[in-house]
């Protein structure tokens, strides 16, 4: 993983430590990653985001609530068991953690009915968290969905051939 802090100048970013505030920071936004994503541990995402948690830019049309989170972390951990996220890059500045990362994991759960397409897919993303009072507040994300889409479906192109 690759961290770097930005400066205070505007532009400008260097390799350093990141301050006491900004460790904090990090480390709860790192909690997602580890316990709800690697550990399957939905009960963290009470502990990790704050009651009135708005998440952006989520595969819904809608703000994402701390219970919609829940639900949709929930589903893609059934439809995706052996799913996995690795950090590519994390920075931080005064207000926000940003993240790049890789999902991954093979869609082996029927979901809504759905049978799986045994589909391995691969793809990525970006997060900008801001926090509040220890807790992660909002989330924006940036996610090329269609790419997901397209692989679940050339799995089950293939398996119905």
């Amino acid at each position: 993983m690759k961290c770097s802090v930005r400066d205070s100048n505007p532009g400008h970013c260097r390799e350093r430590g990141p301050t006491d505030s900004q460790s904090r920071r990090i480390a709860t936004s790192l909690r997602d990653v580890i316990e709800v994503w690697e550990d399957h541990d939905l009960n963290a995402i009470n502990e990790i985001y704050t009651s009135d948690y708005r998440g952006q830019d989520f595969p819904l049309q809608i703000p994402v609530t701390r219970t919609r989170y829940r639900k949709l972390a929930s589903l893609f951990i059934t439809t995706f068991p052996d799913c996995s996220i690795e950090v590519e890059t994390l920075t931080a500045d005064e207000d926000f953690i940003n993240f790049e990362w890789i999902f991954t994991g093979t869609h082996t759960g029927t979901v809504y009915g759905t049978p799986p397409s045994y589909a391995a897919v691969s793809f990525t993303g970006k997060g900008r968290h801001r926090h509040e009072n220890g807790k992660v507040a909002e989330v924006w994300m940036d996610v090329d969905w269609k790419h997901l889409y397209t692989q679940l479906a050339r799995g089950y192109w293939t398996r119905f051939q």
